[in-house]
């Protein structure tokens, strides 16, 4: 049985959260075909294998809709990017540097760890992902763009996406398990404020396997309030860092400016 690339290995914002969403999606492929465009579609081992950043420096704020276009038809919405979903996500993603050596890009690594910055565009276009949003009613739709909208406002998502021997700290799978016990996680941003995650996920290891190279890798999800004592975490933040202290698995961050 053939799969479009959206429901087989897509990178989204939901995971485990998401996992009803996700199922509604499904659905729809089956009953229909191929849902979703494959320009929605992203291979989180695929970014691993190129070349990212040690800072990502994004052109626009967490909260922008500068690369993405809702379009209202007669009968159902139109999500449309200025790039392809897996470039989207590329640009929010930044592999780590260590705290201590300054280490970052090992070309002797096939994959790379990495993190991702879920963007308001990014959160948005997950839904075509997720749900084939693009599918549903129109006021169906309108609502969960709405309700992914209201997500973001309240919470900054960041997922690692942690990979054996990147960084070289750690080489058995329990290294892939971040934010769990024996580790710690903290966000900072450049006025000096730390957060620590309000929730932590992680999904069962997974296996990458790209042109003869094979590895396992985690997904760990972090969620930060943004309300912070009345104050919004991202209000005239310009930089953030995601700090991993891990044992065993090192000292490194990774650093976005926008």
């Amino acid at each position: 049985m053939a799969y479009c690339t959206a429901i087989a290995h897509t990178a989204t914002r939901g995971g485990l959260r998401y996992l009803t969403a996700g199922l509604l999606g499904l659905a729809l492929f089956l009953l229909g075909g191929c849902a979703s465009s494959g320009s929605f579609s992203a291979d989180e081992t695929r970014i691993a294998y190129g070349y990212l950043p040690s800072n990502a420096d994004v052109p626009s704020h967490p909260d922008s809709l500068e690369t993405l276009t809702i379009v209202e038809k007669e009968n159902q919405i139109d999500i449309q990017l200025d790039r392809s979903y897996e470039q989207l996500m590329r640009d929010w993603s930044v592999t780590w540097v260590s705290q201590t050596a300054q280490r970052t890009f090992d070309a002797s690594r096939s994959f790379r760890t990495f993190a991702t910055l879920w963007s308001l565009d990014l959160s948005i276009a997950s839904l075509v992902a997720e749900e084939a949003v693009d599918n549903l009613s129109k006021d169906l739709a309108q609502q969960r763009v709405a309700q992914r909208r209201q997500e973001h406002q309240q919470v900054l998502q960041i997922d690692l996406y942690r990979f054996i021997g990147s960084p070289p700290f750690g080489r058995g799978i329990g290294s892939t398990l971040v934010g769990g016990p024996g580790s710690r996680v903290t966000l900072r941003d450049g006025q000096g404020n730390r957060y620590e995650p309000d929730r932590v996920d992680h999904e069962p290891p997974a296996e990458a396997f790209i042109a003869g190279n094979r590895t396992l890798y985690r997904r760990n999800t972090f969620y930060f309030r943004r309300d912070v004592d009345g104050r919004d975490l991202l209000a005239d933040v310009q930089e953030l860092r995601l700090y991993v202290n891990q044992s065993p698995g090192g000292r490194y961050y990774f650093s976005w400016t926008f």
